[in-house]
């Protein structure tokens, strides 16, 4: 069912997207992910972000620096997991294949269905969550470098949404243990791969975490280097542990405390 729902959206993004001019552009962007890229408007509902989603403004700020065509296909879909978002890859291979950019959004849903399914303070369930996301991150990326190994690779890592929310849901009450303990780790890791990860691919990793959840005079000691380790990553934004800022805090997401605003989805297109 997902499979034959999936290739009907690729269909109409096809017939709504593509034209002639777009076949003969000199430059394209096509991404792949969930709600962050697709431009969720939990608001308003819909794909509708004012002033255009992270992958428009991309294409505005492309465009802006050349007299060729620059076009884009925004394929991903609000509620994909990283396992659906590699199966969509591979049903628009074809676009993928042709992409002067690539981008690449993932894992989000992998964790917020804990959220939805009060798992937040199962330890378990959030290591088995971190090791399918690793798992399928490995495949997204790999995938997208066999379906074009000269493409300029985008991708974005997780930050952390309600993390006010997370620190007030106490799970040992006698250690003062919260769900935030528990999903800080488990975030710094995913963060780590994906990274690491697009680095190896010869991509770039927008670093979302340190844009949305520290403060500008912490940044540069959130931000993921490329000669981190896990423990050296891990190490530094632990230190951090009590300065990490809800992003609602720097106004980057909607009033539902998950999504990107405008703001947000302007500030991602300027890390591109």
């Amino acid at each position: 069912m997902f499979m034959r729902t999936l290739a009907s959206l690729f269909v109409i993004a096809s017939l709504t997207v593509l034209n002639p001019a777009a076949a003969l552009s000199d430059e394209s962007i096509v991404a792949f992910g969930d709600s962050i890229v697709a431009g969720y408007n939990s608001e308003g509902g819909g794909l509708h972000i004012p002033g255009g989603n992270l992958v428009q403004r991309f294409q505005q700020r492309l465009q802006a620096t050349t007299t060729e065509t620059v076009t884009a296909q925004n394929l991903a879909f609000p509620g994909l997991t990283s396992s659906q978002i590699v199966k969509a890859l591979s049903l628009g291979k074809k676009d993928a294949a042709d992409a002067t950019y690539l981008i690449l959004d993932a894992g989000g849903n992998d964790y917020l269905h804990l959220k939805k399914e009060d798992k937040v303070c199962d330890a378990d369930a959030w290591q088995d969550a971190l090791s399918g996301f690793k798992t399928n991150w490995d495949k997204l990326v790999d995938r997208a470098r066999e379906i074009n190994p000269k493409t300029e690779l985008r991708t974005l890592g997780l930050y952390f949404p309600l993390a006010d929310q997370f620190r007030g849901v106490v799970c040992n009450a006698a250690t003062g243990l919260t769900a935030y303990d528990l999903f800080l780790p488990v975030l710094i890791e995913t963060n780590y791969e994906i990274c690491s990860t697009s680095l190896l691919h010869g991509g770039r990793c927008v670093d979302l975490f340190a844009e949305f959840n520290c403060s500008a005079v912490n940044r540069e000691l959130c931000q993921w280097r490329d000669v981190d380790t896990l423990a050296s990553y891990r190490a530094r934004i632990m230190l951090l542990n009590s300065q990490i800022e809800d992003p609602s805090k720097g106004d980057w997401v909607q009033k539902d405390g998950i999504h990107p605003n405008s703001k947000g989805h302007a500030r991602i297109a300027d890390l591109f």
